[in-house]
């Protein structure tokens, strides 16, 4: 009679090997690093990087894109909301209505362009001038040449000298400083003007030098303008010309 079988403890922490003897993992052997290989590896990981850039750069474009799009859509619809406005009040054209509101006195609606003016009026007229820049260029000729008009006119009174005033009295109150000083408060617009065209403003060592001979040129230019709208401003001329013959080297 066969003996009972041993009944096997399941808790035992035994493993019957199922799947044969453990397989030989292959063994790993390191690449030679060379300076050619670290040189291939930098330029992959560069390109890789430099796609990626430009995936990301593309893909924010196209979301500037949309939403530029978007925004101008939004604002067409706003401004004909607007223009809609404005006809249903009872004007004919958008040209009455900003005629009214420049010109408005009513002291709340005139404080807000006022303050519209005053905080946004370079962007403004930056705006009309990208819209109609001949339009512009001729306005700010005309309006310049008003100013400058007027500015001749108080020049040409501020040098009409004394009666009786000789040119040895006028040739001891010369002063370049004093001649561009009321220059530049009587006109500043013809100041500024002149100042453009002769490029002051380098950022030298010479920096005063040139300033001195910038001024020079701008007192003798003045001068010469001032006794072309007055005649009994000769004396000016003439005291120029003594300055600038002392200017010379000997």
């Amino acid at each position: 009679m066969a003996g009972k079988r041993k009944a096997t403890d399941e808790n035992s922490g035994q493993f019957i090997n199922v799947s044969g003897p453990p397989q030989k993992r292959p063994r790993r052997v390191a690449q030679p690093v060379t300076a050619a290989s670290m040189m291939e590896a930098r330029n992959e990981w560069e390109e890789r990087q430099r796609k990626e850039a430009e995936a990301k750069a593309e893909f924010l474009a196209q979301r500037e894109r949309e939403e530029e799009a978007e925004r101008r859509a939004t604002s067409a619809l706003r401004i004909g909301e607007v223009l809609d406005a404005v006809k249903a009040a009872g004007y004919k054209t958008l040209h009455e209505f900003l005629a009214d509101l420049l010109a408005t006195k009513d002291q709340h609606q005139s404080s807000q362009v006022s303050q519209t003016l005053i905080n946004h009026g370079d962007e403004l007229l930056d705006l009309i001038r990208a819209r109609q820049p001949e339009l512009v260029s001729q306005w700010i000729s005309k309006v310049a040449a008003e100013i400058l008009k007027e500015e001749g006119a108080k020049l040409a009174q501020l040098f009409r000298p004394p009666q009786g005033q000789g040119v040895s009295k006028t040739l001891e109150n010369f002063s370049l400083e004093q001649i561009l000083a009321d220059t530049e408060y009587l006109a500043p617009t013809l100041c500024v003007l002149l100042r453009s065209l002769a490029r002051e403003g380098a950022d030298t060592d010479t920096r005063k030098e040139k300033r001195r001979d910038v001024d020079l040129v701008l007192s003798t230019v003045i001068c010469m303008l001032v006794q072309t709208r007055n005649e009994k401003a000769s004396e000016y001329q003439t005291t120029m010309s003594f300055y600038l013959l002392a200017c010379v080297p000997g």
